[in-house]
């Protein structure tokens, strides 16, 4: 893991709160010797808002010459900013580098519940999209509103300490802080914070001074008496320096080279949950919580779905429970992101048409309820950076279909077709860095067609074009934190294949062998920041193989390394929570089974978790020798890669709190009619989920930490 930059260590943050007089707590009198630190040299103007200033004018703004703004988005655990959105958009939209930051109220608790109430408000908004800036958390005051129920000092960096591990376990982002001189000394908390970049509330002199043990700031609140054009605070405007000039502004946004990226501690764990990734595969599918407990699903031969549960981050899993009965092979589930927090399960149905479940506090997991459609199979799944959830299929005419969440009807829209002919395989997209969506598909003649979406969820795809060419399988996407896409499959000549664009908006490379080694069915790809990606799939026996990229040789292996188990089904990878990754598969007999592997490490024994489970695979024909067999080989290791403002009792936001407006559709046939339950603002299944988003749109911030790895 590189060290990051001097002037990148420190980034400060700053918040407000609601109402007057702010900043009182700030005192310019101290006690201690402080450290007056100027900046270096160049240095960029910035401002931060909530929703005290009213609606905003940033075109306006923009034409001040203003670089950077930083928008209140949420306030302990319930209170959101009225005009966050409409400053989230209206930054993006006028060319002002954005931030967004959350009031800290230790004494309500809960400092992973804080974050993920912060993160789904910023879903909502958009979501944090390439060359935002990281999130900010306004540190500055250990009571409520009125200057009660105070907590001790300890308390406070305990909820804080879980507020910034939840940040960055769901994004991938190292929170930046913003406080004061006088509140952080009375908290003590010596060197704990030291790796997160310092916003100094202290707007007195012409430089500030800053407390230990940072030496060094990234923005400073100087003023609280400026004037924009535009913003509504003649003579009350927040004005904030960053220490640098723009390119290091932009490298510490999400995306840049800066290194912000990294875990403060400067280890290599971090989820998968700011990774795009498939949900799963005909026979298996997952959905990952908030909590980071999983539920993975599965079907019986007959039709029964039954799913098995984390209790948390650990290995131990529930014995399977019966869901519902009727599921085909080809299912897929996706974990709502945004307003929603809940999982849903997608299934073909025997009885025809599709089906959905999904799961609530109030009443558990529902039976299926109709959706839709005739003739589909093969379903994939797609969380949107706003957290919505569309779902694709491979239908009967060879086209692709999709059905997605319509905001602006609550309803589902119903299956419609996305064109395409003689498709054979099923349909799997991706949502690369800059936002904007691709689907895949395999036609009978391999050929590889292509649909993109540049507009988002539903509405803005457009037709299909062929890509390339090859393949015999389902193809397994990708993307790198530092924005690469690679494509996985199984080639016409039985190996694996791929293909790679470096960026959006370049151009694929074409698909090419990738290993020599034969493969039988769908093979399964994931990254796994700390590693890079990986691939696993069956021999032509039903042997379970697997290829990991070194980042000590920056290069692929030139086989696959075996590992010892067989499978009836084509295997599914994927990252947890916790960094492992984790890998499923069912065998001969209906065990489903999985094993571990931890960064840097090499895969477990596998255990099973239940038994009497569908592989939803046709047997492998007898190898002919045409093929090599990917047989034992050794295993080719892993080397891991060594605002706000000063609160005085400002009023609280008191805005709308999460959407109750519920995505799920209880109907009969056309599955967009009729609007179903709504779902829980908190996320678990009795697993003491503890709510917030999960979404897989924050995911661009991760590009720094593999971008000086190229892949050959």
């Amino acid at each position: 893991m590189r060290r990051l930059p001097t002037w990148l260590l420190f980034l400060p943050l700053a918040a407000c709160g609601e109402g007057a007089p702010p900043h009182a707590y700030l005192s310019p009198q101290t006690e201690t010797q402080a450290a007056t630190v100027c900046a270096a040299g160049t240095t960029l103007q910035g401002a931060d808002l909530s929703s005290y200033q009213g609606a905003v004018d940033w075109a306006s703004v923009a034409a001040t010459g203003l670089t950077f703004s930083i928008a209140k988005a949420t306030e302990g655990n319930d209170i959101d900013d009225s005009e966050f959105a409409a400053n989230w958009a209206g930054m993006k939209a006028n060319g002002v580098i954005r931030g967004a930051y959350h009031f800290f109220r230790p004494n309500e608790g809960n400092g992973a519940g804080q974050a993920d109430f912060f993160l789904g408000q910023v879903a909502d908004a958009g979501g944090f999209g390439p060359g935002d800036l990281p999130p900010f958390l306004d540190w500055e005051s250990s009571c409520d509103y009125a200057g009660n129920n105070c907590v001790t000092a300890a308390t406070d960096i305990t909820v804080a300490q879980d507020f910034i591990a939840e940040i960055q376990a769901k994004t991938g982002l190292t929170t930046i802080i913003y406080t004061g001189y006088d509140y952080w000394l009375g908290l003590g908390t010596g060197n704990t914070f030291a790796s997160y970049p310092l916003w100094m509330a202290y707007p007195q002199g012409t430089c500030p001074e800053i407390p230990a043990p940072w030496s060094q700031w990234l923005i400073w609140q100087y003023s609280w008496t400026g004037t924009i054009n535009g913003m509504n605070c003649p003579g009350a405007c927040d004005m904030d320096e960053f220490n640098g000039d723009l390119s290091q502004l932009q490298a510490i946004g999400v995306g840049g080279d800066g290194g912000v990226i990294a875990p403060p501690d400067g280890g290599t764990t971090l989820p998968a949950t700011v990774l795009p990734q498939l949900s799963g595969n005909d026979a298996v599918t997952l959905v990952n919580w908030p909590d980071e407990h999983v539920s993975v699903f599965a079907k019986s031969p007959s039709g029964t779905v039954v799913h098995s549960d984390t209790a948390g981050t650990g290995d131990a899993w529930s014995a399977p429970t019966q869901l519902d009965t009727g599921a085909a092979c080809g299912s897929a589930a996706s974990f709502w992101g945004g307003s929603w927090l809940y999982p849903e399960l997608f299934s073909p149905l025997t009885a025809g048409g599709t089906g959905h479940l999904w799961w609530t506090s109030a009443n558990g997991w529902t039976t299926y309820q109709s959706y839709g459609g005739t003739g589909l199979s093969h379903l994939s799944t797609l969380v949107w950076p706003n957290g919505q959830t569309e779902v694709f299929a491979l239908g009967s005419d060879g086209a692709a279909w999709h059905q997605y969440w319509d905001v602006g009807t609550s309803a589902w829209s119903g299956w419609l077709s996305m064109g395409g002919t003689g498709f054979t395989q099923g349909p799997t997209g991706i949502v690369w860095a800059d936002g904007h969506g691709e689907l895949y598909e395999v036609d009978g003649a391999g050929n590889v067609w292509r649909s993109q979406s540049s507009s988002g969820l539903g509405t803005g795809w457009g037709a299909f074009a062929q890509l390339g060419s090859g393949l015999a399988s389902r193809v397994a996407p990708v993307r790198w934190p530092d924005g690469t896409v690679e494509l996985f499959g199984r080639g016409t000549d039985g190996t694996l294949w791929r293909d790679t664009a470096q960026s959006p908006g370049t151009t694929f490379a074409g698909f090419s062998q990738l290993v020599a080694q034969g493969i039988a069915g769908d093979p399964s790809a994931f990254v796994n920041p700390g590693d890079g990606a990986e691939v696993v799939a069956r021999d032509p026996s039903g042997n379970l193989v697997d290829l990991a990229y070194s980042v000590g040789s920056a290069s692929w292996p030139a086989n696959f390394t075996a590992l010892g188990q067989t499978s009836a089904s084509d295997p599914f990878g994927w990252i947890r929570g916790d960094g492992q990754a984790e890998l499923f598969a069912i065998d001969a007999s209906g065990d489903l089974l999985h094993a571990l592997r931890p960064t840097g490490g090499s895969f477990g024994a596998f255990a099973s978790i239940g038994s009497g489970l569908d592989p939803c695979a046709a047997a492998l024909p007898p190898v002919d020798g045409g093929i090599p067999d990917a047989g034992s080989v050794a295993d080719a290791g892993r080397t891991p890669d060594a605002g706000p403002k000063v609160d005085a009792g400002a009023q609280p936001d008191a805005g709308p709190g999460l959407d109750a407006g519920s995505p799920l559709d209880a109907g009969e046939g056309d599955a967009g009619a009729i609007q179903g339950p709504a779902p829980e603002g908190k996320a678990g299944c009795g697993c003491n989920a503890t709510g917030g988003g999960d979404p897989a749109w924050l995911l661009a911030g991760l590009a720094a930490l593999l971008a000086k790895r190229r892949r050959r």
